[in-house]
């Protein structure tokens, strides 16, 4: 077969061989007059037909498939996240819980106080004030348990809930092992870290008694109770926080019945004693000095009373506090300070209180550079029995410090420095105060008698010694004694 005009050349022999008329091949149109299509088969030229068909039935299979596929994978991703929430609950729930327990043997908490404090702690531990909610579930003397709940988030889940899950989770905290020892060292500031420092050479001795912090900081170094190159040592060491000896240098912190950190906080051992109420000022700006009035040369005798403006011991004299001719024994030191300095002498073994008290209260400034004697004496009778120093409630309070201390300048701050001939039989109690003793200084008990600090902070260093002995309760006061706290559940 010779071409034609316009017939596809490329042919080989044997394709044109099998080229059969049109008529047998359907579908086969000719492309001019003479020729044929270049590509002939036993089947139809419409190429994929069916493949179009198998395209656009699974097109539609995965076109009505797709919002499954899709809500089940939001249900899988929604799924891990209230899983991530059941771990924050139970995270909220054991702090909540540990919170609570450290309050139940505080007089005066209430259930509301126990939420409260539980609501905080649920929420710091999982990192802010999220919509958590606490529930006491239950509670008794030694124990409580706190139930912390929430909504779980709703991402692709929201296309198909209403509103997303109720997660919550509970926990039991218990008090353990309570002690028999009494705190005659007490710190009742509740978040000031190193709210018992010890520093420097500095040293607290407790003798048949306990040393406790109320605080309940915790962070690294600095902690309820911290010791850096000094030592705490008693009966026992509590504190409600963190407890923490720097091992940068010697640092001791020793417990005859145990060292306790997260134990429960305990009550102010006075917290039931009733603030005196002066009388009207009998005299004012009172100064002590060689030939002031009270004063024969250097010997004076100062009797009980109501000072305004405060009250000045210096320039070596000889003091002794007296009972007035009433038998009154407490010193009203009203709107002024209590200040102690130049080499003086005091002396008040036949027992008296001293009230810092006004609209006003001032501090505590003693000074004894000099060793000269110092030994002062609570009374055993009257409303302020066993108390030696009362420092008014209504003193301005710094519990809002984030850290006490060594060598802080913060006002009002009690402060005691130099000597070692300070000898003290009794309480001092000054619950506002961030009270520090510094500079050599040592208070001590006196022989066969008691000694205890109870102040808002307490610091001990640059060499300084805080010899404490005995119990801190006194007539009217709350003896307090630990707790350990412990998760049971």
């Amino acid at each position: 077969m010779s071409a034609q005009p316009g017939q596809n050349r490329l042919l080989s022999m044997a394709d044109r061989r099998c080229v059969q008329p049109m008529t047998y091949f359907r579908g086969l149109r000719p492309m001019s007059a003479g020729g044929w299509f270049t590509h002939i088969g036993p089947k139809s030229i419409r190429p994929g037909k069916g493949r179009q068909r198998r395209r656009a039935a699974v097109t539609a299979i995965v076109g009505l498939a797709a919002p499954v596929l899709i809500g089940f994978m939001g249900f899988v991703v929604d799924i891990g996240s209230w899983y991530g929430t059941t771990t924050n609950m139970q995270t909220a729930a054991d702090a909540g819980a540990m919170a609570a327990a450290r309050l139940l043997n505080l007089p005066g908490t209430t259930l509301q106080t126990i939420q409260n404090s539980a609501l905080a702690a649920a929420q710091a531990a999982i990192g802010g004030t999220g919509a958590v909610s606490v529930v006491v579930t239950a509670e008794t003397s030694q124990s409580v348990t706190i139930t912390a709940q929430t909504t779980g988030d709703r991402l692709f889940s929201a296309l198909f809930l209403a509103s997303g899950p109720n997660i919550g989770h509970s926990a039991t905290a218990t008090l353990l092992n309570q002690t028999s020892a009494t705190g005659c060292v007490v710190a009742l500031n509740k978040i000031a870290t190193k709210a018992v420092d010890v520093e420097n050479m500095g040293r607290i001795t407790a003798s048949q008694c306990g040393v406790f912090s109320d605080s309940n900081a915790t962070s690294s170094y600095q902690q309820a109770i911290y010791v850096r190159n000094g030592t705490v040592a008693g009966l026992e060491v509590g504190a409600a926080g963190g407890i923490f000896a720097d091992p940068n240098g010697s640092s001791v912190i020793t417990g005859t019945d145990g060292v306790m950190a997260g134990s429960a906080a305990i009550a102010d051992p006075f917290a039931a004693l009733s603030e005196p109420s002066a009388p009207p000022c009998q005299y004012n700006n009172v100064s002590l000095y060689w030939g002031a009035h009270f004063c024969n040369g250097n010997q004076c005798t100062l009797p009980a009373g109501s000072y305004c403006g405060g009250l000045t011991v210096s320039n070596g004299v000889s003091v002794t506090f007296t009972p007035d001719s009433q038998g009154n024994n407490i010193f009203y030191i009203e709107n002024g300070d209590f200040v102690i300095t130049g080499g003086a002498t005091v002396n008040s073994s036949s027992g008296v209180s001293f009230y810092l008290g006004g609209q006003n209260p001032g501090r505590i400034d003693w000074e004894n550079y000099t060793q000269t004697s110092w030994n002062f004496s609570a009374p055993t009778t009257g409303p302020l029995a066993g108390v030696l120093v009362f420092q008014s409630r209504d003193a301005p309070s710094y519990s809002w410090l984030s850290e006490n201390s060594c060598g802080s300048s913060n006002i009002p701050e009690d402060v005691v420095v130099g000597g070692s001939g300070m000898t003290l039989n009794g309480a001092i109690y000054a619950p506002s105060a961030n009270f520090q003793i510094n500079n050599d200084a040592v208070l001590k008990a006196a022989t066969g008698g008691t000694l205890s600090l109870v102040a808002n902070t307490v610091t001990v260093c640059g060499s300084a010694q805080l010899q404490a002995a005995g119990s801190a309760s006194s007539s009217g006061a709350h003896s307090g004694s630990a707790s350990l706290v412990a998760l049971t559940n």
